[in-house]
């Protein structure tokens, strides 16, 4: 503060001086980010009691008056930024706002504050802002935010000492203008910042933080929250809260921290003694020890904030405050004392040298201009009272916000003796979701209190996440509802024998026009069960089913289990050499196949040992049968074994999951099968895939039927087939099927009473396209490893559903804990491994005792003798109480419904005498298609041909575990520690087809669509559609594109039977056109919407204006552009498409599509060009710009359904963004298009005009009338 005489309302403003180092940073940090509020600084008291509002004012208006920092502005000298103080003689600094009358007050007085902190203040000349908000009859809160470029916290707490010591002194009559202060200019704190940066401490600081981090590489620092492990908090997968969401982003950013208790702050006192260091060390300690078991890394880089000034100048209203960066290393067996020593000793060191900044170090180490990357967290430990007391009226106050948070900050907020600190977290709100950030909050209060009253020898690891009293709720979250006794007391015969003596004449099985009731389904499997018997078959003995997809499936099932057998699916495609080793494993002693696996060589081979029963359609026996049949056994026991399925195993050998009659029993028990959802469930997946226990025991159980699929890979239009046909109510589907079937058409479900999907991570928003395009349907989110019997835990997903689905709750009669590597439960929020319990849980891996201790293990939490599965997943309990899925702990993944472990492929490759060197890794180059990707160092002397080793190891493996891509390397590449660095494998190189080009019409539509799909540039007529990297899924896209486009019915079989370009296109010449062929239409006066554009017309309607349907393309243009080209190739493309000039008008409440003419195209489509801002982050403008673009909504009653615009970098780069609304475009229409549009700008720029292209054959008006 000023002395008072040096106070003259009428002086002239003062000279320009310099700026401290954290001014700049503010200054450079705001003008990257000009509407940001993320600089303000807030607090809030609140005062109860007879306050003289008058003399209040007064107070403050004085103090502002003393005040350098709240006068002050700001302009720039060239690169320098300069500051000056202009007072402004009888300001009224203080609002008196009365809200006492609203029907709410504190509400108003919460609403007050959240709107102004999200208020951005004025950068040049800083008006801060500071109100009295009347709220009753002696109840007023005094509110201050100040801009953080003039006040760091130290300096907003000095100012309202000031204030509360001016309002007493007025209240005893003294002369506000007759008071003298203490002399606090603030040119001496930027004249001393000065002169330390030109002295010797300077260099001094400097070494050391350079020493600190030398053996750091500029790639190593940084990440997310500082360190290469999990992020410390879920990071948001929905959209970021835009700037003006003010309520949104203000609820992060309140200080709502829960209060340390006054017990655990003498804990942390008295460690701090115990070890000569403050109680501040000790809750660094703690933070970083929290942060180290979370993220499951060793280091841990605290940042811990500093009003970075010495203490003759704490007394200055200014900036100065550094983040400084504490390296510590919190490893499990280190003890509490260990750590807190360290953590003193590292904040001894740092606030020494406290005056180096942040920002310096970053330039010093070279790590760009994002200084926050050499921290994670940052931890605020403000250590000054921040309540006051004005002339006896007590005043508490509540920290709204310190200032900018980077990614993550701790607060602890000391108060007056005998009350314990505040503690909480300050988050970015477009990061983290505030229910997260509570959850966290929660858990690290918990945490703290265990350390600080923990002995200083007990090892970190033994330190609980999780207190005694919140544990029973823990542990009861993750318990599903009871199954009753009865539901699991029985065997699998038994339960269907009642059920079938209960509906004898129902349908049990459809297979086509072919149908088995109970009573006949009952009686093959018996006769079935009769001739295992005969064969001397008996209790768990290994039967291996080879059979299509028919009414035998269930018939063999069903028979095996009542011979006390064990069913072991099996497929004959397989290589023998896994066939050999599955059969080996499971103990096979009998096969049954139908007529068409049992020509198979290793079938045959198998029968010359075996029993072989060759079974009809139904399951009737046809060869092989016994002399004579045997009795059927009394199966009595719900813990025989029912089967053993098989997955892929780390070491190079399958593991077969042991599953009895209890675990099939509970899952067709679960309480989601009820309303009918069981009544007919479609059978269609593989039978080796454990989704078919739910398709065949769930409807069997429940007195549904089997709907037996079509052959082949399941197609949208068999499932709209089977629904109207068989009255199919429930379906199950591998994620990656489920997305190719919604992305095509979000209502295809619609009929069924429930579709399920699982098996890999889910696709943020389509399963809630999907629950809003079919609202009868429901959508259930599921996941099981084979271990649980199919299901673990579900989720039903409706339409506002937030981004990616959770997993859910338990199934009902499981249990769940996440747990970390000591089997001690982990807080909600908190990455951990999921364990499951209880009922379906398998009894283990057949014949691998060893492997089964590691996986199946005793349950700590549970009745004695009960045992956990370890599923080797990821997760974290959410805020509601559903398990949300992270990732994998070790490297196996799901492909396609597969689980594969890479190890198993790399295991096959290594055993190959010509590799010397392999890594498997799932990669999705191509957005929505995952494949699996060899990486092969060849042995020395060894010709890489890849083609042969894929051959070879198709041998040993089944077809979705052999790479449908090799790269050949001369080394893997390595990290720092040796380990196979999997960011820096390369992608692989696509292939292209060079084959003869196309001489039909349907071969060049065929060509043309191959090489969209396969995402190549082109493909010959006689190159195969899976040799270049085609499989089931884009097959399925494949024949639903040609379908589109040329009008034919085309099964999914005739792709893969024709998988040629020329092959495919004889095939559909021969066969005919099973639609009329689409041909240009004769235009009606009203022309009507498509099917599928009539339901987006209706969503559009129906919803809130937004962006779900939008279909944006960003273009990143390199070299000169000439953007006048580009405007006319817009207007040629526009002429060429008609439906990118098509408004969807309405009259009398039908939609109907308006095409506008050519000659308007320019005007329809125009192209706007923006500009970055000259000083600030391009790369975050653009990154704004097109979120902005890409998310604004349409009209589409008004405007066509595409927009177009130009980011301008600079003269030789360019983004292009164009955005399609979902009604004129899907996904598969982008390549076309920017293939019309780089060859009409490409014509333009060489001055021949529009391209030389034939006219297109039909537009899609036509299509929507031939439909």
């Amino acid at each position: 503060m000023r002395e008072n005489g040096s106070v003259s309302p009428e002086s002239a403003p003062e000279e320009f001086f310099g700026t401290t180092a954290a001014q700049q940073g503010v200054w450079y940090g705001q003008l990257v980010d000009p509407d940001s509020p993320k600089y303000n600084v807030g607090e809030c008291f609140e005062i109860r009691g007879d306050l003289d509002e008058a003399l209040f004012a007064a107070a403050v208006d004085r103090a502002c008056e003393l005040c350098d920092s709240l006068n002050l502005e700001f302009v720039t000298e060239g690169d320098t930024l300069l500051q000056r103080v202009v007072r402004e003689p009888g300001a009224r600094r203080l609002r008196i706002v009365d809200v006492s009358g609203a029907a709410d007050p504190a509400a108003e007085v919460e609403r007050y504050l959240a709107t102004d902190m999200a208020t951005p203040d004025t950068l040049h000349r800083p008006r801060h802002h500071m109100a009295l908000l009347r709220a009753g009859a002696g109840l007023s809160y005094w509110y201050v935010r100040f801009h953080h470029i003039a006040v760091d916290g130290l300096g907003g707490a000095v100012f309202t000492r000031v204030v509360a010591d001016l309002y007493g002194r007025a209240v005893r009559g003294e002369d506000l203008a007759e008071v003298t202060l203490p002399a606090a200019p603030l040119r001496d704190l930027v004249a001393d910042e000065t002169a330390h940066r030109e002295s010797g401490r300077h260099e001094a600081d400097r070494a050391y933080w350079t020493a600190k981090f030398a053996d750091r590489a500029p790639e190593d620092t940084g990440g997310d929250d500082g360190h290469s492990g999990r992020t410390l908090i879920r990071r948001r997968t929905d959209l970021p809260v835009t700037a003006g969401d003010a309520p949104a982003a203000s609820g992060l950013r309140l200080h709502n921290g829960a209060s340390l208790s006054a017990e655990v702050f003498e804990d942390l006192r008295g460690l701090a003694a115990a070890h000569r260091t403050t109680w501040s060390a000790v809750l660094v300690a703690a933070v970083a020890a929290y942060t180290a078991r979370v993220t499951g890394t060793r280091e841990v880089t605290v940042g811990l904030a500093s009003n970075g000034r010495h203490g003759g100048l704490r007394h200055i209203v200014g900036m100065t405050s550094n983040i400084l960066p504490l390296r510590l290393t919190p490893t499990a067996t280190m003890s509490v004392g260990e750590l807190v020593r360290e953590a003193a000793a590292e904040m001894r060191g740092a606030l020494r040298h406290r005056r180096f900044s942040r920002e310096q170090l970053a330039r010093e180490l070279n790590t760009g201009d994002d200084p926050s990357r050499l921290t994670g967290i940052v931890v605020n430990i403000m250590g000054y009272d921040y309540d006051r007391d004005f002339a006896g009226i007590p005043a508490p106050s509540r920290v709204l916000s310190v200032g900018p948070v980077d990614d993550l900050s701790l607060f602890v907020s000391e108060r007056a003796e005998g009350k314990g600190p505040l503690i909480g977290f300050d988050a970015r709100p477009d990061l983290y979701h505030p229910e997260d950030v509570r959850l966290h909050e929660q858990a690290v209060v918990s945490f703290v209190a265990a350390l600080a009253a923990a002995d200083p020898g007990l090892p970190l690891r033994d330190l609980p996440l999780v207190d005694e009293s919140t544990a029973p709720a823990l542990r009861a979250q993750g318990r599903g509802t009871a199954l009753p006794e009865r539901a699991v007391a029985r065997t699998l015969p038994e339960a269907f024998r009642d059920q079938a003596r209960r509906t004898p004449d129902a349908p049990a099985v459809v297979d086509g026009a072919h149908t088995l009731s109970y009573r006949q389904l009952d009686r093959a499997a018996d006769d079935l069960a009769s001739a295992l018997t005969g064969w001397g078959i008996g209790a768990e003995d290994g039967v291996g089913v080879l059979l299509g997809r028919s009414a035998a499936v269930p018939a063999a099932t069903l028979a095996t289990v009542a011979a006390g057998a064990a069913y072991v699916p099996m497929d004959a495609a397989w290589p023998a050499e896994r066939l050999g080793r599955v059969a080996e494993s499971a103990r096979v002693r009998a096969l049954i196949a139908d007529e068409r696996t049992a020509r198979e060589p290793w079938v045959r081979e198998a029968a010359a040992q075996l029993p072989l029963l060759v079974v009809d359609a139904s399951g009737r026996v046809l060869d092989g049968a016994p002399e004579r049949p045997g009795a059927l056994p009394r199966i009595s026991r719900p813990d025989r074994l029912a089967y053993v399925m098989f997955t892929s195993g780390s070491t190079g050998l399958p593991k077969g999951v042991g599953v009895t009659h209890a675990d099939v029993l509970a899952l067709a028990a679960d309480s989601a099968w009820t309303d009918g959802v069981s009544d007919a469930v479609l059978m269609h997946s593989a039978y080796v895939f454990d989704a078919s226990t739910f398709e065949l025991w769930v409807p069997l159980l429940n007195g549904g039927r089997v709907v037996v699929a079509p052959g082949g890979v399941l197609e949208a239009r068999a499932v709209r087939e089977t629904v109207e046909r068989h009255g199919v109510t429930a379906l199950f589907l591998t994620t990656a099927l489920f997305n190719v079937m919604a992305e095509a058409d979000p209502a295809v479900f619609a009929g069924l009473r429930l579709v399920a999907a699982g098996g890999e991570a889910a696709t943020p928003d389509l399963m809630q396209r999907v629950a809003a395009a079919s609202p009868r349907t429901r959508v259930l989110h599921v996941y099981g490893p084979t271990e649980t019997t199919t299901f673990a835990t579900r989720h039903p997903v409706t339409a506002d559903t937030p981004g990616v689905p959770p997993i859910g709750r338990p199934l009902d009669g499981m249990g769940l804990y996440v747990l970390d590597g000591t089997l001690d439960l982990v807080p909600p929020g908190v990455v951990g491994e999921l364990y499951v319990s209880g009922h379906g849980v398998a009894r283990g891996y057949q014949g691998r005792a060893a492997l089964t201790a590691t996986r199946f293990t005793a349950d700590p939490y549970g009745p004695p003798g009960s045992r956990m599965y370890r599923t080797g997943d990821l997760v974290r309990w959410t805020a509601a109480g559903d398990i949300e899925y992270v990732g994998r702990a070790d490297g196996q993944v799901k492909l396609r419904g597969f689980r594969i472990e890479p190890a198993e492929t790399e295991h096959a490759l290594l055993t190959d005498p010509e590799v010397r060197g392999a890594c498997v890794v799932v990669r999705e180059d191509t957005p929505g298609d995952p494949r699996l990707v060899a990486y092969v160092v060849p042995a020395p002397g060894a010709r890489a041909d890849t083609a042969a080793l894929a051959r070879r190891v198709g041998r040993t493996l089944p077809a979705y575990m052999v790479p449908s891509a090799f790269v050949v390397l001369d080394t893997l590449p390595l990290n720092p520690n040796g380990k196979v660095d999997r960011r820096a494998l390369p992608a692989p190189r696509t292939a292209t087809g060079t084959g003869r080009a196309p001489r039909t019409a349907y071969e060049e539509v065929l060509a043309g669509l191959f090489a969209d799909v396969l995402g190549v540039s082109a493909v010959g007529v006689d190159d195969s559609f899976f040799a270049l990297g085609g499989h089931s899924l884009l097959a399925t896209r494949l024949t639903g594109r040609i379908r589109a486009a040329l009008g034919v019915e085309l099964a999914l079989a005739t792709l893969f039977d024709h998988p040629t370009v020329a092959s495919l296109a004889a095939a559909l010449d021969t066969a005919g056109a099973a639609r009329p062929v689409l041909v240009p239409q004769t235009r009606p006066e009203v022309l009507p919407l498509s099917f599928a554009q009539q339901r987006l017309w209706f969503l559009n309607r129906s919803e809130a204006p937004g962006d779900t349907y939008n279909v944006p393309l960003v273009l990143e243009l390199d070299g000169p552009l000439d953007a006048g080209a580009l405007r006319g190739a817009l207007a040629d493309v526009a002429v060429r498409h008609e439906s990118l000039r098509t408004v969807f008008a309405e009259h009398d409440g039908v939609p109907r599509q308006r095409i506008t003419d050519a000659d308007a195209a320019a005007s329809l489509v125009p192209l706007t060009v923006e500009h970055p801002p000259a000083d600030g982050d391009t790369d975050a403008w653009e990154a704004e710009t097109v979120r902005r673009l890409s998310t604004a909504p349409f009209d589409l009653s008004r405007d066509p359904a595409v927009r177009a615009h130009l980011l301008r970098h600079g003269p030789a780069r360019h983004v292009l963004v164009l955005v399609l609304h979902h009604i004129v475009a899907d996904g598969w229409s982008l390549a076309p298009l920017c293939r019309d549009l780089s060859a009409a700008y490409l014509a333009r720029t060489e001055g021949t005009g529009t391209p030389d292209w034939a006219p297109l054959r039909v537009q899609y008006a036509d299509y929507t009338l031939w439909q």
